[in-house]
């Protein structure tokens, strides 16, 4: 096992925004997360992160269970979190946004060389810029910018919320590709994202939420021919 939550439950007040969620990935494995706005998708993501308790389940990583883990301490364990939205320095120089991505592991000055560099071959434009600050990017340079500091920590794990949010088409396809690329170098990745066909393209498996309940799962391929969600999520 690799990570698995069981029967996860969240409470927001009397609101329970997540009701018994159990999935499961695979080391080396793309999983998607499909759903409504406010199906509990960032929900997840934050309860797997630590800044969100859970009520009731269990969330297990590397046959170690995190639950009661502050956030910084998962970080540690090996599982990063590229937030909605980005959330960048802007007025901070992009290599300074990438160095606060490495700060569990600041005192491994090699280990943090190597991981810029991979950033860097992942997303070149980012090192042509590298002395820019954050604010003055485009849309597509900052997420790109956005999963390379949540890269920087050296993750076995990464969670993604809504990557796409906002780019264009062409910016969308080099983040996918970026994604596929990121797995194929050993890092299993949590993909919550509206764009459905785009990340079932390159999904392992994916669920669907509703309510804050998995109400589909499957593989990507499967999902893909589902006739709920190709009226649902594909348009068809």
């Amino acid at each position: 096992m690799f990570f698995k939550i069981e029967n996860i439950h969240v409470l927001h007040g009397a609101f329970e925004a997540l009701s018994g969620v159990s999935l499961e990935i695979k080391s080396g494995e793309i999983v998607t997360i499909l759903g409504a706005n406010g199906a509990g998708k960032s929900t997840l993501l934050k309860t797997i992160s630590g800044l969100i308790r859970a009520a009731e389940g269990s969330i297990q990583f590397n046959d170690k269970k995190i639950n009661s883990l502050l956030p910084d301490a998962i970080v540690k364990l090996g599982i990063s979190h590229c937030p909605e939205g980005r959330l960048l320095f802007p007025e901070m120089p992009l290599y300074k946004n990438l160095e606060l991505g490495a700060y569990v592991i600041r005192r491994n000055k090699k280990k943090i060389q190597n991981l810029r560099e991979q950033v860097f071959e992942l997303f070149p434009k980012l090192k042509e810029r590298r002395k820019q600050l954050a604010g003055t990017l485009s849309g597509g340079e900052q997420q790109m910018l956005a999963i390379g500091r949540a890269m920087m920590s050296g993750p076995e794990l990464l969670m993604l919320d809504e990557p796409s949010l906002g780019l264009a088409p062409v910016i969308l396809e080099n983040i996918m590709d970026a994604l596929v690329k990121i797995k194929q170098n050993g890092t299993s990745i949590l993909l919550v994202e509206q764009n459905a066909a785009e990340s079932l393209c390159i999904a392992d498996f994916g669920y669907v939420l509703e309510t804050g309940k998995v109400v589909i799962s499957g593989k990507g391929t499967e999902l893909m021919e589902n006739e709920l969600i190709k009226q649902s999520y594909l348009g068809a």
